[in-house]
Order: structure tokens, then C-alpha cells, then sequence
């Protein structure tokens, strides 16, 4: 179970879905806010809802996943900023890799199948925007206009979260594979700086970009980069109270990737791409000197039972050749592996 940081507090069950307990926070309402103010009350909560939906396949992708790598997850929370949850993936760098991807993966999927969808509208350049918010008018052909948002929102998720950030998929994905080779304490120490940087650089672009066209969804930009920078700084800070009272680790999460987790924290860094070639390539050499080691025995071993039975002068003159030059080597060899 991940560390929620209060973000329950003020929720709500909703039931079980599929064994997993799903929690609603009594201030996801808010979400619809922005949305109505800025896209009008029709399209708003239109867009609200295949919002929600969206979110619900996401983090319900996330626990499939952990359950079928060899974690668990038994937990969802719909929030305002979208959903948290609540996972522990398997051991193996496959399932840690592997839960925070299945969400960007649906998102992916969701796009493949409304892409026609975007094309009869005739407005896949413009909901392939990545920031402008969904363009449609819930005209006359309503069902092709609800297709079209939720192909605009599905690739807008799938940027977002594809950025390389924490709390985003992106980031606990990058994360994951710089441990493989760092191990988790130096990856999660850059990532976290890495994730400031970042969100920092977004909210100033969204500063630079108010006032003109995207104004609205340049405030989107602002939120988010906002976001981000604040849950990396909040999570630097508890990285270096876990450093300096040596406890258990409180690392901030999003409920999919938890810094702290004992089996990743024990993972050795990994050798690069060179280093895997020499080690295959002495693994042949080795495997190729056992081979001639095991055929010389075997050969010598004949020779000698030749010798016992018919005597020294029953060798042929490469027979003694190969004896003389054999026999040094296998004592040494035998001696070696005695």
C-alpha cells in the first residue's frame, strides 16, 4: 500500500469494481469548474465526463497490470487532479516498468481505435494540439463530436503523462530504468531534481504563452507544471528527512511507483550495453575451453585404456604426440577443477 498523503480524507466509497475498492473525493465537482468556464456548460460537462472515464481505464489499467506481473492492487481514488492508484508491482524490473506504462498505454489505445473517428471530423490537426483544449460544438452530429473530444483528450493524457516528471508515468518510468543501472537511491535523487526543472519549465511556458490564442490552455500549463514542481519539491524534502533520520522511507507517490520500495531499493545497478558483450563473450570462451577440456579427458582417458591393454607400442606416433602434450594440460586442468 502506497502513502497517500492525506488525498482520502475527504472521500467517499463508490464500491468494488473487479476486487479493487474505488474511492471518490467529495471535491472532484471542482474539476468541472474550469471546464465549464471555459468551454461552456453543454461541452464542459461532456468533456468532464469522458474525462473521468478516461481516468477510471487508467488507473484500472495500472492494477491489472500490477496483478498480472506479480504485484497487487487493490485500491482507486478519483480526485480532482485525476486518479491515484494504489499498486505494489512484482519484483522484477518487468512489472516495475510495465504498471506505470499500462496507463499511457490505454491512452494509446484509445486514439488507435477513434482515430477514424478524428478523421471523418475533419479536425485531426487541430485536436492533435498539444495543449489547445478539445474543439467541438456538440452539433448536429453529437456522437461524432463526443468521439472526437475524447481522441483529443486520450492524446493530450498520453503527452502529458508521457512527460519524464513525477508524479507522471513518465517520470517513475524513466526512474525505473536509470535504477536498472544506478540503483534506485542515485536515480530517484536526479529524477526528483530532473521533475522540479521541469515543471518549472512548464508553468513558464504557460506564462509566456497567456494573453495570446492558447490563453486558457496556457493556464492548463501553468496548473500542471505547477503541480509537478510542488510534489517534487514536497518529495525532496522527504527524501532528505529520510537521509538524515535514517527511517522508513516517505517518498511522495502517485500511488503506482513508491520510492521506498524494499525490493527495488536492493537492486544492484546494472551492466551497460559493453559491458553485457564482454561478460557473454567470456561466458563463451569459458563454456568453449570446458568443452575442449571434457573432449581432451575423454580422448587421453581411450588412450590410456588402450595402453593397459595392449601395451605403450600400440600407439600410433600422433597418438603419443597428442598423449605428451595432452597429459600436462589435464593434470592441470584436473587439478583445477578437483
Amino acid at each position: 500500500m502506497q502513502p497517500d498523503m492525506g488525498n482520502d480524507r475527504f472521500a467517499i466509497p463508490a464500491g468494488r469494481w473487479f476486487g479493487v475498492e474505488v474511492q471518490v473525493s467529495l471535491a472532484l465537482p471542482l474539476m468541472l469548474l474550469p471546464l465549464t468556464f471555459w468551454l461552456g456548460v453543454p461541452l464542459g460537462v461532456v468533456t468532464a465526463l469522458l474525462l473521468l472515464v478516461t481516468i477510471v481505464i487508467h488507473e484500472f489499467a495500472h492494477v491489472f497490470m500490477a496483478r498480472a506481473t506479480g504485484g497487487a492492487g487493490d485500491r482507486i481514488l478519483l480526485w480532482p487532479l485525476g486518479g491515484l492508484a494504489y499498486v505494489e508491482p512484482g519484483r522484477s524490473f518487468r512489472s516495475r516498468f510495465l504498471v506505470p506504462a499500462a496507463g499511457p498505454l490505454t491512452h494509446v489505445v484509445i486514439c488507435l481505435l477513434l482515430l477514424p473517428v478524428a478523421i471523418l471530423s475533419k479536425k485531426l490537426g487541430a485536436s492533435l494540439h498539444p495543449i489547445q483544449l478539445p474543439i467541438a460544438e456538440l452539433g448536429a452530429n453529437i456522437p461524432l463530436d463526443i468521439g472526437l473530444v475524447m481522441f483529443s483528450l486520450n492524446w493530450k493524457l498520453l503527452l502529458i503523462n508521457l512527460v519524464p516528471a513525477y508524479p507522471l508515468d513518465g517520470g517513475q518510468m524513466t526512474c525505473v530504468l536509470l535504477a536498472r543501472r544506478h540503483g534506485l537511491r542515485i536515480a530517484t535523487h536526479y529524477a526528483l531534481r530532473v521533475s522540479l526543472v521541469t515543471g518549472l519549465l512548464m508553468a513558464l511556458a504557460g506564462l509566456m504563452l497567456a494573453g495570446g490564442e492558447y490563453e486558457t490552455a496556457a493556464l492548463s500549463l501553468v496548473m500542471l507544471g505547477g503541480f509537478i514542481a510542488h510534489m517534487n519539491h514536497i518529495s525532496m524534502l522527504l527524501e532528505r528527512f529520510r537521509q538524515e533520520f535514517e527511517g522508513s522511507y516517505m517518498g511522495y507517490g502517485d500511488g503506482e511507483l513508491d520510492f521506498g520500495q524494499n525490493e527495488i531499493e536492493d537492486d544492484e545497478p546494472q551492466p551497460g550495453l559493453i559491458e553485457r558483450w564482454k561478460q557473454r563473450r567470456e561466458e563463451e570462451r569459458l563454456a568453449q575451453e570446458e568443452q575442449e577440456r571434457r573432449e581432451t579427458i575423454r580422448r587421453v582417458d581411450e588412450l590410456l585404456e588402450k595402453i593397459s591393454r595392449e601395451g605403450m607400442s600400440a600407439l600410433t606416433e600422433h597418438e603419443r604426440k597428442f598423449l605428451s602434450e595432452a597429459s600436462p594440460k589435464y593434470r592441470h586442468k584436473d587439478t583445477e577443477h578437483s
